[in-house]
């Protein structure tokens, strides 16, 4: 029999990379009650003081979500491109594809006027780091929103044009999200600018999640959604 360890809540991360090593060195800055480990290790815990959090490519999603309607245990989805469709669900599952709160409560700002700018011009840059490969999630769910087809999203990796460019610091090459709203009218054109530098703002936005969970049902939330409650 495996070794029940102590009482502390327990945030299971599934998924490893730079934003999992982030979260587990930066998460107790805000949330120091809690203990943090890796997916491999969750029966090691009590299933009532766990809470699971996606940051991986996909591969162990069904079974985060199995493990989780089985057990009653929130899930908070935090990797982009992951096509959750919004069902029914016995435990609650937060789709959170962004986690920084500040370009979220932007994001819902676009989403909820986006239609008005629809007889304009519009164009979107969006730039990050040279070894993200894919069309990033957060470009796409503002294309939608602003009904631009996501193939006409121009897509900036090259380091030179990202500096001189568009001013990302140097600092920040490798690792940013930057995008780029522009709308035109005759005489008159519109920017709109977001710079996300690093994993911090994810870091902060994933404790004010969880923060947020003893208020929420057993149900299916987009991230959004919780920010039209101003729950975070």
């Amino acid at each position: 029999m495996k070794e029940v360890k102590n009482m502390r809540k327990t945030l299971i991360l599934v998924g490893q990379g730079k934003l999992a090593n982030s979260i587990k060195k930066g998460l107790p800055d805000y949330l120091n009650d809690y203990q943090i480990d890796d997916w491999e290790n969750i029966y090691q815990y009590p299933i009532e003081n766990l809470i699971i959090v996606h940051i991986g490519s996909g591969r162990q999603l069904s079974e985060a979500v199995e493990f989780c309607s089985k057990n009653k245990v929130p899930l908070i989805q935090g990797s982009t491109g992951m096509n959750i469709e919004r069902q029914d669900y016995n435990f609650t599952f937060i789709d959170a594809p962004n986690l920084s709160v500040l370009m979220l409560k932007f994001m819902h700002m676009i989403k909820e006027y986006g239609a008005l700018f629809q007889d304009y011009q519009i164009s979107i840059t969006e730039s990050h780091q040279d070894t993200k490969k894919s069309l990033p999630g957060t470009a796409i769910e503002i294309a939608n929103a602003l009904n631009v087809n996501p193939k006409e999203i121009k897509s900036i990796r090259n380091q030179d044009e990202q500096l001189n460019t568009y001013s990302i610091p140097k600092e920040s090459l490798s690792l940013h999200a930057f995008h780029e709203i522009s709308i035109l009218d005759q005489g008159t054109t519109l920017h709109f600018k977001t710079l996300v530098e690093g994993h911090d703002s994810y870091v902060k936005g994933l404790s004010k999640i969880i923060q947020s969970l003893d208020g929420l049902e057993d149900k299916y939330y987009h991230i959004l959604d919780l920010i039209e409650k101003k729950l975070i």
